[in-house]
């Protein structure tokens, strides 16, 4: 895969495909929101998750959870893997 440099805000963000009409950046667009954009580790591991699976943003998104879900031992469903974890409803 080729080296791309990945912008550094919003708008950026958005021209880099990295935003959905579940993910919208548009509002920080038009308030010329001065923050740096989308996390810059995130964004990286989500951009090549797009690149070589060749999926579109919001399901690389949902790629890129799971596996930080799995990591931290929590399932894909968002609840604890740990056997003795008590939860209530």
């Amino acid at each position: 895969m080729r080296y791309s440099r990945l912008p550094t805000d919003f708008a950026g963000d958005a021209e880099a495909g990295l935003h959905s009409s579940n993910f919208n950046l548009a509002e920080n667009i038009e308030a010329s929101d001065s923050r740096a954009g989308l996390d810059e580790n995130a964004k990286r591991d989500v951009y090549i998750i797009m690149k070589r699976r060749g999926v579109t943003f919001d399901e690389a998104r949902r790629i890129y959870v799971e596996g930080v879900f799995g990591r931290e031992g929590i399932g894909a469903d968002g609840r604890p893997m740990d056997s003795k974890a008590v939860m209530f409803s």
